[in-house]
């Protein structure tokens, strides 16, 4: 079975003759069509429609059919003006906005000509579309700036839309995670149609930025200022879009246009800056934001050429508060040095003691500690008074910076050809600082994404789309902390020795393609498509799981070598050795679909598709494999 899929995408891909990666849905996904008549209502063929982007000054021209129906499809949002031209007539122009995916209707009545003459039409869209059967909203440039959100995150912002459940606060996503904000991988709280998040689909720029193993995630979040509008379906007739059953969003960055501009953007936060009430302390724990935003964008050869670019810094460091934390004293550990010089236990309380604790006061002598064995061989003649545990404060500011960049390019070539493509990168570290010494670590991410589309116009009726995708995320966790010290937890003290998750590491791949051929026949409109997926994963998380954890009673325990229990997360009990912890798979979905979309009326529109998917089984790949 897995023949058919790489036969399909050798044939499209030879027919597009540009082979990269793909999306499953291009950037250009908006339409405009209409009918043309004349005073009476009748329709008037062979009428000569114009359109041009108001931003770009690109143009158009297409022809009405027999029946008066002109369309143009897969369309970038933004400013358009449509204008006909048909002997005996008036030319009559119309200005529009197109949102992100919309299909948007303009029907035209041509007046009747007595001298030259002609007609603009200013107004606003009717307030019920006929020619969009989506359920759905669109937050402008404006919306997505000014609404508030976490930390600038993306996703806060579409929890005001109809039909959405959820506080768009998302929590950190799947390992290695990263924050409320732009970077990382994502899990927005927010789903519709009675589905939870594992539903949502979301596209950026015609790009798959929803991860195809953890259903729901979001692996990509361009700045908020690079952001042109956002689309919000809860429902969608398209047979393009077959995989988001509860949310589709639909993400649209800023393009270059025949004029330059930009943003640019500073935040800066920490403790002084914020005000205390009378139930807190006299001062917050330190903690700083630095946030740091631009994009520029422009005209490379006006009319032709253009591109966009935008970058987004973090530097930061966050607050952990005051915390309490009890754990061995000093004479305790000068008493052990004495008393077991050569035990493990003894050398690790020496190598990795406390740090970053400011010692408060004492919790417990040996009295206290061992109660009456105190003292006596059964605690190795102990001194009844000496300090065995202490408290102390801690407040360690963990660091989290993060950074991501990403430009596109839009080129148009000659009346029949457009090409875009576009670059996004980013990756952060988060650092996991310890009370121990040595046992401070931190996390990593790094993504990549990239995308190629071609669109080809035949003939004024019939138009291919192609594109190819790839993105590549992936991190490794618990980096940069010793691995050679077991984890040891004392009862009766919250200070361990312990250190946060890994060391463990992951990457995912995604290669996609896709082609869609749409034919405009009188009245129809014919789309005829084909996508594809190559997806694999892989991961080592061996060292996390192969590293013992010891669990000891009492402090004594320790310095004697004696622990109460040992575990261990992976382990051959064939070979009485470690084992190993490595997953690797892929899989190779792909599907056919066709439609149309009738304009029966000026005033009815139908849509009627088919769409035939083979989701694939997923099989081992690389190492795990064996």
């Amino acid at each position: 079975m897995r023949t058919l899929p790489y036969k399909l995408g050798v044939f499209f891909a030879a027919l597009v003759a540009c082979a990269w990666w793909c999306s499953a849905q291009t950037t250009f996904s908006g339409n405009i069509q209409g009918v043309v008549a004349d005073p009476s209502g009748a329709s008037v063929p062979n009428a000569a429609v114009h359109l041009r982007n108001l931003d770009t000054g690109v143009e158009a021209t297409t022809a009405t059919s027999t029946t008066g129906n002109y369309r143009f499809s897969s369309l970038p949002p933004g400013r358009y003006s449509v204008s006909v031209d048909a002997p005996g007539f008036k030319r009559t122009e119309e200005n529009v906005t197109l949102d992100t995916g919309e299909t948007q209707g303009i029907n035209i009545t041509l007046g009747l000509s007595t001298a030259a003459a002609s007609v603009n039409v200013l107004g606003e869209a009717p307030p019920l579309d006929t020619d969009d059967s989506r359920v759905q909203a669109t937050l402008t440039s404006q919306m997505v700036r000014d609404l508030p959100s976490l930390n600038r995150n993306l996703w806060d912002v579409l929890s005001v839309a109809p039909g959405v459940v959820g506080a768009g606060t998302h929590a950190a996503g799947e390992s290695p995670g990263g924050g409320a904000d732009n970077f990382g991988t994502q899990t927005p709280d927010l789903s519709a149609n009675g589905r939870s998040y594992t539903g949502n689909r979301v596209i950026v720029d015609g790009m798959d930025a929803t991860s195809n193993v953890q259903n729901g995630n979001i692996v990509y979040a361009p700045p908020p200022d690079a952001v042109q509008e956002m689309s919000l379906q809860t429902n969608s007739w398209d047979a393009e879009n077959n995989l988001g059953s509860s949310l589709l969003i639909q993400v649209t960055t800023k393009a270059g246009t025949n004029q330059f501009h930009g943003t640019g953007s500073y935040l800066f936060t920490n403790q002084d800056l914020l005000a205390r009430t009378v139930f807190t302390p006299a001062s917050y724990s330190p903690f700083k934001r630095q946030d740091l935003v631009g994009t520029f964008g422009g005209p490379i050869v006006k009319n032709k050429t253009f591109f966009f670019a935008e970058t987004e810094a973090l530097w930061s460091t966050t607050s952990t508060g005051n915390s309490v934390l009890t754990y061995e004293s000093p004479q305790f550990l000068q008493w052990a040095q004495q008393n077991f010089p050569n035990t493990l236990g003894t050398r690790i309380l020496q190598q990795n003691g406390p740090a970053g604790v400011v010692q408060s006061g004492v919790a417990q002598t040996a009295t206290q500690y061992f109660g009456t064995s105190c003292g006596t061989p059964a605690t190795a003649n102990i001194p009844c008074s000496l300090p065995i545990l202490v408290t102390g404060t801690s407040n360690l500011s963990p660091v989290y910076n993060a950074l991501q960049y990403g430009f596109r390019g839009d080129q148009y070539i000659g009346t029949k050809d457009r090409l875009f493509g576009t670059y996004g990168n980013d990756g952060f570290t988060l650092g996991h600082p310890a009370n121990r010494v040595g046992f401070s670590n931190h996390d990593v991410q790094s993504n990549w994404y990239t995308q190629l589309d071609w669109t080809h116009t035949f003939t004024a009726n019939i138009l291919l789309e192609s594109s190819i995708a790839a993105n590549s995320v992936g991190g490794a966790n618990g980096q940069g902390g010793i691995d050679n010290v077991p984890l040891i937890n004392v009862t009766g003290q919250s200070l361990g020795f312990t250190s946060s998750w890994g060391p463990g590491q992951y990457r995912a791949h995604n290669y996609n393609w896709r082609d869609v051929l749409n034919w405009v026949h009188g009245a129809h409109t014919l789309k005829f498509g084909a996508n594809g997926t190559h997806a694999v994963e892989f991961g080592d998380f061996t060292p996390v799981n192969t590293r013992p954890t010891f669990q000891f009673n009492n402090l004594l325990d320790l310095v004697e070598n004696n622990p109460y229990s040992e575990s261990v997360g992976a382990y051959n009990p064939l070979t009485g050795q470690a084992g190993s912890v490595l997953f690797s798979g892929q899989t190779n979905p792909w599907g056919l679909f066709v439609q149309d979309d009738w304009k029966a009326k000026s005033n009815l529109s139908f849509t009627f598709s088919l769409r035939w998917d083979d989701l694939s089984n997923i099989y081992p790949s690389g190492p795990a494999a064996t």
